[in-house]
C-alpha cells in the first residue's frame, strides 16, 4: 500500500490549480487581442472612405482636365457649394448609394503668373482647378482636396 502513494505521487502532470492558472493567461491574452478588432475595422473603414473620395476626386479632375483649354475658359464650372455626386444623371456613381455620403465641389478660376485668382479671363494664362469631395465620418467632416494647374497651350 504504501508503494502505490509514492507511486502515485511520483507521477509528472498538472494539477487543478495549475491548468485553471494556464487557462486564465490564455483567456487574458485572448482578450487583448480581440480587443485590437474593433479598432482595426474603423481604420479599415476609413481608409476606404478616403480612398474612394480620392477616386472620386481624380475622375472628376481627369474628366475637367480633359476638355479643351478655350472651352474650360469659356464654362468656368465654379459651383463652389459641394453636390452629392450619386444624384447626377451623367455620373458613373450615378444612383449607387455606397457613395450617399460624398459631396463633391468644383473650383475652376483664371490665375495670373503669382498664382493669384484673377476677374479677366481675357489676359490668364493660367487656370486653375480645385475638385473637393466631402464625406462624414464618425460625426466628423472629412475632406480631400485635389488642385492643378493648366497653362495656355
Amino acid at each position: 500500500m504504501i508503494q502505490n502513494r509514492t507511486l502515485i505521487r511520483s507521477q509528472k502532470g498538472f494539477s487543478l490549480a495549475e491548468a485553471i492558472l494556464a487557462m486564465f493567461v490564455l483567456l487574458i491574452g485572448v482578450l487583448a487581442v480581440l480587443q485590437l478588432f474593433p479598432a482595426g475595422i474603423k481604420l479599415s473603414a476609413a481608409s476606404r472612405y478616403k480612398t474612394i473620395a480620392a477616386n472620386v476626386a481624380q475622375a472628376k479632375m481627369e474628366e475637367i482636365y480633359s476638355l479643351p483649354y478655350d472651352e474650360l475658359i469659356s464654362t468656368r464650372i465654379s459651383d463652389g457649394s459641394p453636390q452629392r455626386i450619386n444624384t447626377d444623371p451623367t455620373s458613373p456613381y450615378y444612383g449607387k448609394s455606397q457613395y450617399d455620403r460624398f459631396k463633391r465641389s468644383v473650383t475652376v478660376q483664371s490665375i495670373n503668373g503669382q498664382l493669384t485668382p484673377v476677374a479677366d479671363a481675357q489676359d490668364d494664362d493660367m487656370t486653375q482647378i480645385i475638385v473637393r469631395v466631402y464625406w462624414t465620418e464618425n460625426n466628423q467632416q472629412k475632406k480631400v482636396e485635389l488642385a492643378t494647374i493648366i497653362s495656355k497651350p
